[in-house]
């Protein structure tokens, strides 16, 4: 709850927030990555003032999803 207050107090500041499930930032990368579209990804994300992590302590990822992750 508190992430999503914070991140709606953001976009009513008129910053650009984006809100992404742990599992799916991991994997999603990889798929752009194979489609050969991980550059427009990356710049879409770089574009947000702010990035909200749900579930990020659940969720066991490999090096390669670490690694674009924290890219």
């Amino acid at each position: 709850h508190l992430a999503t207050a914070l991140g709606m107090l953001a976009i009513e500041q008129g910053r650009g927030v984006r809100f992404r499930q742990t599992a799916e930032l991991v994997l999603q990368p990889g798929k752009a990555k194979r489609d050969g579209a991980l550059d427009s990804l990356l710049r879409d994300l770089a574009r947000a003032d702010l990035i909200i992590l749900d579930e990020f302590g659940y969720v066991p990822f490999d090096i390669d999803g670490a690694r674009l992750l924290y890219q």
